[in-house]
C-alpha cells in the first residue's frame, strides 16, 4: 500500500495511507512527505473494525488454508491464512 510520511521521530514514522494514519518503526531513514510502500503481513491483518469499510471480493477455502481478496479504499488486498477458525477476518 502506498503512503506518505507525515511525521518522523526517533525512527518512528506516522504514515498516511488513504486518509488513515499508521505508526511504523523503521531503521531506514525517511523524511516528511517521502512516498513509501507499506507491506502488511497477513497474520497481522484484522478486518472488521467499525471505521474500516471493506468488501470481500473472493473467499477461497483450500484444505487448511483460506484465501481472501478484499477491497479497501479502492485497493485490492490479498490475505491468506491457515485455520482461520476463531479469528476475525
Amino acid at each position: 500500500m502506498e503512503g506518505t510520511v507525515k511525521e518522523s521521530k526517533d525512527n518512528v514514522y506516522k504514515i498516511d495511507i488513504q486518509g488513515h494514519d499508521y505508526s511504523v518503526e523503521s531503521e531506514k531513514i525517511y523524511s516528511v512527505n517521502d512516498q513509501v510502500e507499506m507491506v502488511v503481513r497477513p497474520e497481522s491483518v484484522v478486518i472488521g473494525k467499525e471505521d474500516y469499510k471493506t468488501t470481500v471480493k473472493k473467499s477461497l477455502f483450500m484444505g487448511e488454508n483460506h484465501e481472501y481478496e478484499v477491497e479497501w479504499n479502492g485497493q485490492i488486498l490479498q490475505i491468506s491464512g491457515s485455520n482461520p477458525f476463531g479469528k476475525r477476518i
